[in-house]
């Protein structure tokens, strides 16, 4: 089944910041969900493992320059926000894309 069958429902998400937005997730197919907001920290620190490895295998090859992109799609478990990835042609909640470039002046 792709994103765009499954179904899905708008959550509100707060940021690190205190700032609130609105993200549809894939459906956990529980009704006893609450409305109140997730907090995006799950997320993120998600995001923060991924990058880390990434980052280490990228740094290990040692290229010039290095692109990866990948989709994460947002769902509810347990009451939970989490993120899984997408295939790359699939529509995503997330698309991040990260750029190393080893020739780059860094600034201090």
């Amino acid at each position: 089944m792709s994103f765009e069958e499954q179904p899905t429902e708008r959550i509100s998400m707060e940021l690190a910041n205190g700032h609130i937005v609105q993200a549809d997730v894939v459906a956990s197919g529980r009704s006893d969900v609450a409305f109140d907001s997730k907090e995006f920290k799950e997320v993120t620190e998600t995001l923060g493992g991924i990058i880390d490895e990434l980052s280490a295998t990228i740094h290990k090859a040692m290229p010039t320059k290095a692109t990866v992109k990948f989709g994460i799609e947002l769902g509810l478990e347990s009451g939970q926000l989490t993120a899984a990835f997408v295939k790359g042609n699939g529509k995503a909640d997330l698309e991040i894309s990260l750029e190393w470039d080893r020739t780059a002046k860094v600034i201090s």
